[in-house]
């Protein structure tokens, strides 16, 4: 099981915001990606990286204090890419693991199927043109 704090918490929301932001279209925030991610973490999934996230998470906060001057969960959006941005450009193997883990957490959260807490109203579908093929109903 992973264990975030409120601020960790507010910083991965913000990052998955950043990772697959929503505009026209629906974004992490609007597929509920975070209550997947909750749900996930509670379960046990991914717990085996729980070093590699809250330590990738201390290390986009001390990026945007050092580029921004601000913790990376008050960031503008603008900076928030700037932050990730020079995350890209860390060398270190665990910075280059942690985004890569990132984009894998929040596209999970944006494809899933609802029943695990993401994908809410079948936005993420909608945006990449699935349709799903749902079972028939019965009538009463």
């Amino acid at each position: 099981m992973i264990e975030l704090n409120t601020e960790q918490w507010r910083v991965l929301e913000r990052a998955a915001a950043t990772v697959l932001p929503g505009d026209e279209q629906a974004g992490a925030v609007e597929a509920d990606v975070m209550g997947f991610l909750r749900r996930a973490f509670t379960a046990g999934r991914w717990s085996a990286d729980a070093e590699l996230v809250t330590s990738g998470l201390r290390t986009l906060d001390t990026l945007a204090r050092s580029q921004c001057g601000t913790p990376f969960a008050h960031c503008s959006p603008a900076d928030r890419d700037v932050v990730l941005a020079a995350l890209q450009r860390v060398p270190h193997p665990g910075a280059r693991r942690f985004l890569a883990l990132l984009v894998e957490m929040t596209l999970t959260g944006f494809l899933c199927t609802p029943r695990h807490g993401g994908n809410r109203d079948h936005v993420g579908w909608a945006t990449i043109g699935w349709q799903p093929i749902l079972p028939a109903r019965r009538c009463a």
